[in-house]
């Protein structure tokens, strides 16, 4: 068995879905990183910014198998309109759940004294390497790719002959518009003091046929079931009252046959013969 040793990296999956990233949640293209489903890379790059500066991560890790939790704080940084913001006085939480595609939730809260303008910016890239070519660490584009954006959700699609991928990064409720540019997404934020913005951001993969899955757009509860396994579980109950209704039909129908019809004998014995006697 190969065993290597490397920095620390944060993994959630769910099904054929799976995403690996560092522990302040980035992902890069030039490493055995980023967002899965099919045997498909269909996000290879992920970077977030505040402002320009990289926010200071202070713990990152997996929740359960299908979540994880990054939470970071402020350098010294200038904020939007140039005034001076201290470091440590904003806090920054990103949640990722997986299944049917990525949820992801951000909040931003101001602990300063001060109103604060800042810019969240994300850096979302996409190379739709084969999984084998990702382990490999040789990827190869042999198709062509597409970026298309609107007011709320950029789309990147891959083609290559008969084959086709994607993913949509959507934008569900915001506490402020997006804007969509560069390849990535950004949100002016205006926060005052003990105040909190948050948005979700919707990951949606394009697989095999031109709607692309529909992850949850409800906020996720990190240590509960994954939407995988709250489907699972409907499955298994509706399966288990079809299977018990069956089980009852059955029954009766053999209870019906053991008694024979209205006026008629038990099966094999003629009905109007003499009752037998039985012996003392």
């Amino acid at each position: 068995m190969d065993v290597r040793v490397g920095p620390p990296t944060v993994t959630i999956h769910a099904d054929d879905e799976f995403a690996v990233c560092e522990v302040d949640g980035e992902m890069s293209s030039t490493k055995e990183q980023g967002y899965f489903a099919a045997d498909t890379r269909l996000v290879s790059g992920y970077r977030i910014t505040l402002s320009g500066a990289r926010p200071v991560p202070c713990n990152g890790a997996a929740v359960k198998q299908h979540s994880a939790r990054f939470e970071f704080t402020n350098p010294q940084m200038l904020g939007a309109n140039g005034e001076e913001i201290a470091p440590r006085c904003l806090h920054l939480r990103l949640d990722r759940a997986i299944g049917l595609g990525m949820h992801e939730d951000y909040e931003l809260t101001n602990y300063s004294r001060q109103h604060v303008i800042v810019d969240l910016e994300l850096s979302i890239e996409s190379d739709f390497a084969d999984l084998v070519d990702v382990e490999s660490q040789r990827t190869i584009r042999r198709g062509s790719l597409e970026s298309t954006w609107d007011a709320r959700r950029t789309v990147n699609r891959y083609r290559n002959g008969e084959f086709t991928r994607g993913v949509v990064i959507e934008v569900g409720d915001a506490g402020s518009a997006p804007e969509f540019a560069n390849g990535g997404i950004g949100f002016r934020i205006s926060i005052e003091p003990g105040c909190s913005w948050h948005t979700c951001l919707l990951w949606r993969p394009i697989l095999d046929g031109p709607e692309p899955s529909r992850p949850p757009r409800i906020c996720h509860d990190l240590s509960g079931e994954s939407e995988n396994d709250r489907i699972h579980r409907k499955w298994v109950a509706r399966h288990q009252v079809h299977h018990q209704v069956h089980h009852q039909v059955h029954h009766q129908r053999y209870r019906c046959h053991r008694r024979g019809p209205p006026g008629r004998g038990r099966p094999g014995r003629d009905a109007h013969a003499p009752p037998r006697h039985r012996r003392r």
